[in-house]
């Protein structure tokens, strides 16, 4: 775990890092940091150090009933 990271959308964050050194079932192997906001800890993105896998969330709302909108 690392505090004060930027996630990528360049917003500080908290990073949360596993480094899998064998492939997993899926055949990937590498680095990969989950990133959350420092005060809610609600999951802001994620990242891959292959570069195929880049998510951010740049907002997110609660609803009462599915295909509500925030």
């Amino acid at each position: 775990m690392s505090a004060g990271v930027k996630d990528p959308l360049r917003r500080t964050a908290i990073g949360v890092s596993v480094t899998y050194a064998e492939k997993t079932s899926s055949g990937w192997q590498g680095k990969q940091e989950v990133f959350f906001d420092p005060e809610s800890y609600a999951c802001l993105g994620q990242i891959r150090d292959d570069g195929e896998i880049v998510s951010a969330r740049a907002a997110w709302g609660v609803v009462s009933r599915p295909g509500g909108r925030p």
